[in-house]
């Protein structure tokens, strides 16, 4: 259906043991080799990964990952939505209980060490790395107004306010100019009220 969104739970230790197993080939064929190329804690997004792919050219539909860690388990959720506003709810939660990653409930790409920072080091943590990308599509008019710039943000995996913050940053550092007071990039301005806020580079 055109806007069902669905949530369903998955075992990290279940697919590292069995994934190669008939019973599991028989309902969902991955490629279990290349799932265990990369970190048991990032198995979630991994299998999002590829299941992405599997998803029909012509369909809207986009999966996110929350990884849940207790002790040595890592178990998991995968929602998937084609409606803006469901993606939009479900980061935004995920974000809001861990602000570092909005992907799991502990650190997974290690982004406090990062955070803290080195001299001679430019790690960035996942938000400094997507409004990094953001500001760069903006100057080179890549992204050119609220609804490119939101729909970026919700295919990145990220909520609307890291956008509206970096926009918001521009702004104040007479980077880019939009005529209203912020750049209008949520859900109600884009999709519901179909406001069209441009960003002109100065």
């Amino acid at each position: 259906m055109r806007q069902t969104d669905f949530l369903y739970f998955t075992s990290a230790s279940y697919f590292w043991r069995f994934g190669d197993s008939d019973e599991f080939r028989k309902y969902v064929d991955l490629d279990i080799e290349k799932l265990k190329a990369g970190e048991y804690k990032c198995v979630h997004r991994n299998l999002v990964s590829q299941l992405q792919q599997r998803v029909p050219l012509d369909s809207s539909v986009k999966l996110y990952p929350f990884s849940l860690q207790k002790g040595a388990n890592i178990n998991g959720v995968i929602f998937g939505a084609s409606h803006p506003l469901a993606v939009d709810k479900f980061l935004d939660v995920g974000w809001r209980l861990n602000n570092i990653n909005g992907e799991a409930n502990f650190d997974i790409d290690d982004d406090a060490a990062k955070a803290q920072g080195h001299l001679f080091e430019s790690n960035l943590t996942k938000k400094e790395s997507f409004q990094k990308v953001l500001r760069e599509k903006v100057l080179a008019g890549e992204i050119a107004n609220n609804k490119q710039a939101y729909d970026f943000a919700l295919g990145e995996g990220h909520p609307a306010r890291h956008a509206n913050e970096t926009l918001q940053q521009m702004k104040r550092g007479g980077e880019v100019e939009f005529e209203s007071r912020s750049p209008l990039i949520n859900y109600v301005q884009v999709y519901r009220k179909k406001r069209l806020e441009s960003f002109k580079v100065e």
